[in-house]
């Protein structure tokens, strides 16, 4: 049981120094880099429910920083729809978030843009 919960609080651990190390990547431009890495993050912690007490607290706060820097990824790349699915999960985990609901905002703002362009 004790190696379990060792094994949990490394995971953590090793995911927040991946975090940091991609947002050097972003800082450097390489946003595609930073996009598919931040979907493995996704996609490995939504699987990793069983965390319990602090540890499952750290995850969903990764998992909300993934979803956000994801998203911020998107838009950055153009893609739009993908940065408003990333900000709508964000906000799935809390809804209060000033950086997803921003996130969001900014993506709606530009498919508006986008919209009243191609109607123009």
């Amino acid at each position: 049981m004790i190696s379990a919960i060792s094994l949990a609080v490394r995971h953590v651990i090793a995911l927040y120094i991946f975090l940091c190390f991609l947002l050097l990547v972003y800082k450097a431009g390489k946003f595609k880099v930073a996009k598919f890495q931040y979907s493995r993050i996704v996609e490995y912690l939504q699987f990793s429910d069983t965390l319990e007490g602090d540890c499952g607290i750290e995850r969903d706060r990764l998992l909300l920083a993934a979803h956000l820097n994801s998203a911020l990824c998107h838009l950055k790349l153009g893609n739009d729809v993908a940065a408003r699915e990333s900000a709508n999960r964000a906000l799935e985990l809390d809804g209060k978030n000033e950086k997803a609901l921003f996130r969001r905002g900014m993506v709606c703002s530009v498919l508006r843009i986008n919209v009243v362009m191609f109607r123009g």
